[in-house]
């Protein structure tokens, strides 16, 4: 079977979903948004199988629908992509890393951006008065960060094909820069076409990390 229909139309429900928040089709969104993580779902889950990877992308697909359906649910919705987190952490497995300078520049580099980003958000936060949220939030940001750090740390482990290394590094990346972009619309200050700018880097991100999988496992997308 080829399974590369799967990511097509992963692409076109999320261009689809894209054109629902720039023409404010609320109603259509509760289709679409879902709609993305659940073909991607079906397309990791028939190339390679249930997996840890599996789990995270539908622990994200619960986490989408907290955020969406009225009332928006945002704590459970943050501890629903926490726990997406967690999983694709353990399906990329950093402790199979070979500790070196390499491995150990990557994690001094991500530490660097992740402090300056929420040093940031952090006055944005205060002014916000977020409470009890604070704590939810900054194991939610070390979370990501550690997810970030265990996806480019595949690009130095022999087994991974560089092709697919690359795809799940970028992916993981862009998916770190959607949750930022996204504090710092509701925490700090609203940018414009914010909304759609968080989507299309968080679907492209979960897309791009499944390509990577799927192509680790079968060998092509």
């Amino acid at each position: 079977m080829d399974y590369r229909i799967f990511l097509l139309l992963a692409l076109a429900v999320a261009l689809a979903d894209w054109l629902t928040i720039e023409k404010g089709w609320t109603w259509r969104g509760y289709i679409t948004k879902p709609g993305v993580m659940v073909v991607l779902i079906a397309w990791v889950w028939l190339a390679t199988g249930p997996s840890w990877f599996v789990l995270g992308l539908a622990f994200s697909m619960v986490g989408d629908i907290f955020l969406m359906i009225p009332p928006k649910r945002f704590i459970p919705g943050m501890i629903a992509f926490l726990l997406a987190h967690i999983a694709y952490l353990v399906a990329f497995d950093p402790l199979r890393t070979p500790w070196g300078a390499p491995a150990l520049m990557m994690a001094v580099q991500i530490v660097i951006m992740a402090v300056l980003l929420f040093r940031r958000l952090a006055a944005g936060w205060a002014a916000n008065r977020i409470g009890r949220l604070r704590w939810l939030i900054f194991a939610y940001a070390g979370v990501i960060s550690l997810m970030l750090l265990s996806a480019t740390w595949v690009t130095l482990r022999a087994e991974w094909h560089p092709g697919a290394a690359l795809l799940v590094s970028l992916g993981a990346l862009s998916f770190y820069a959607s949750d930022t972009l996204l504090a710092y619309n509701r925490f700090v200050r609203p940018v414009r076409h914010g909304t759609l700018l968080v989507r299309i880097s968080y679907h492209l991100g979960q897309a791009a990390m499944a390509a990577g999988v799927v192509l680790q496992s079968t060998g092509k997308f």
